[in-house]
């Protein structure tokens, strides 16, 4: 975050100056110094670098000068007047804070660099727009996440990339991760940091399964994106060759902050660039004690400033893998199955030849039921059967006519239809099976005893004998 702060003062100019992460604030007295830098007055811009031993922003105190001395070497911007940086005073300002926007409290404050605000805005609108309605965030020293309610997509909401390996290695271990879960991050690691670490931050896990993690993870910056040299303008001042060369030297490698250090401190020096010419208009002139800042294109791309001194940026939205939305929890569709066509036929054909054959013996039975064979088989038992089968083929085609264009009413005759088919012609069939089966018993059962009955009168005779 960058913020500048103008005071009203009589003879000097207090400039409050501080890009988030490493810059703080400070502020001097400025006075007009003939000896040192010729004619021109000397404005002080106050900050602190925290972490000079970075790997990752260790280079924004020198990225900061060099845009002062570039700045300062241009005609056209300032002149008159010299800017230098006075890094290693101690105060300390908190310009990420979201009450910086309140125009009320602070109507002299400019963001120039983007709020974290309009990177979560971004994040909010790429996850509706992705359709996504269960996420889990997960704090730092809090967490969010539960298992049970099968969520797929999960925010990590702390800047700390050694908290990030070690989540993510957790996350490998416990199974989370791969193409059915969609990790987001946080915005501080959004540089290759699941390359090339030690052994002791990715511990348990091995470089292999950091990378394996990662795989299926989605990266959001601010914007930060190179643009063309040739589109590089200070308001209508160009730089020189050797900034250019400069350009092409840091750019393209450095992390996301350090081109906005650079631009953080272009943005001053045309801010109060363009309002001299307004402050001497004034009664009485004053010399910059008051500014105007609008759009301007700089070096990552054009800075725009909406109403209310707020920056406003693009956020990019990154995937290195896939080319499809990923889902945030089990995907549940219906599906219709049915009976395939052929199936159908064929299920169809035999039917009606079964049909065909008991409508056959059911007119032998009725034609010749008076011939001695079919006369001793129970005809009557028999047509009961017949008509049973007759039956059971008839629910065939009741349960394969496809309702695709029925009404529900129609449906639910047709659901009621199988029913007393099935019902009716498993009774029919196999019960009067079963009774034919009971009338053999029966008959055999009469013949053994009467055969007994007869060797039992023999033997009596004998034995009268």
């Amino acid at each position: 975050m960058f913020a500048v702060q103008q005071r009203p003062v009589t003879k000097a100019l207090g400039l409050f100056l501080a890009v988030f992460p490493v810059l703080g604030s400070a502020g001097s007295n400025n006075t007009c110094n003939a000896t040192a830098f010729g004619a021109k007055c000397v404005i002080h811009i106050g900050g602190m670098f925290a972490f000079p031993n970075s790997p990752l922003i260790g280079t924004q105190q020198e990225v900061a000068q060099t845009a002062l001395d570039h700045i300062n070497s241009l005609d056209g911007i300032l002149d008159g007047y010299h800017l230098i940086m006075r890094w290693n005073w101690t105060g300390i300002g908190i310009p990420s804070n979201p009450a910086l926007g309140d125009r009320s409290v602070y109507p002299y404050t400019v963001r120039a660099y983007p709020s974290d605000r309009d990177h979560f805005l971004g994040v909010v609108a790429f996850i509706k727009e992705m359709g996504w309605k269960r996420i889990a965030c997960i704090f730092e020293d809090n967490s969010f996440y539960q298992a049970r309610q099968d969520v797929r997509i999960i925010y990590t909401g702390f800047p700390n990339i050694a908290a990030t390996l070690k989540l993510f290695c957790q996350a490998y271990i416990a199974g989370l991760t791969g193409a059915k879960y969609v990790w987001i991050p946080p915005l501080l690691a959004n540089f290759v940091w699941w390359l090339n670490n030690s052994e002791s931050d990715i511990q348990p896990c091995t470089a292999k399964q950091i990378l394996a993690a990662a795989d299926s993870a989605i990266h959001f910056d601010r914007g930060q994106r190179f643009v063309g040299l040739p589109g590089l303008d200070f308001n209508g001042v160009k730089p020189s060759q050797e900034h250019y060369d400069y350009y092409n030297n840091i750019y393209p490698f450095s992390s996301n902050v350090i081109p906005l250090t650079y631009d953080g401190i272009v943005s001053v020096a045309l801010a109060l660039n363009a309002s001299i010419a307004d402050l001497q208009r004034l009664q009485p002139p004053r010399r910059l004690e008051d500014f105007s800042f609008s759009d301007v294109d700089m070096a990552r791309g054009r800075v725009r400033i909406e109403d209310g001194l707020r920056k406003v940026d693009t956020v990019y939205v990154d995937q290195a893998q896939g080319g499809h939305v990923p889902v945030d929890g089990i995907t549940q569709r219906s599906k219709i199955l049915e009976v395939s066509s052929t199936v159908r036929a064929i299920l169809f054909s035999l039917t009606s030849i079964g049909a065909v054959l008991a409508l056959g013996f059911l007119f032998i039975n009725v034609k010749y039921k008076y011939r001695r064979a079919i006369k001793m088989s129970s005809p009557s038992l028999g047509n009961l059967t017949v008509v049973g089968c007759l039956l059971l083929y008839a629910s065939v085609f009741a349960t394969g006519w496809d309702k695709t264009n029925l009404s529900d009413t129609a449906i639910v005759v047709k659901c009621h239809l199988e029913r007393i088919l099935i019902s009716l012609g498993l009774s029919f069939a196999f019960g009067s099976i079963f009774m034919k089966t009971y009338r053999i018993h029966a008959i055999f059962s009469r013949a053994v005893k009467k055969f007994k009955q007869i060797v039992s009168n023999v033997w009596e005779k004998a034995i009268l004998i």
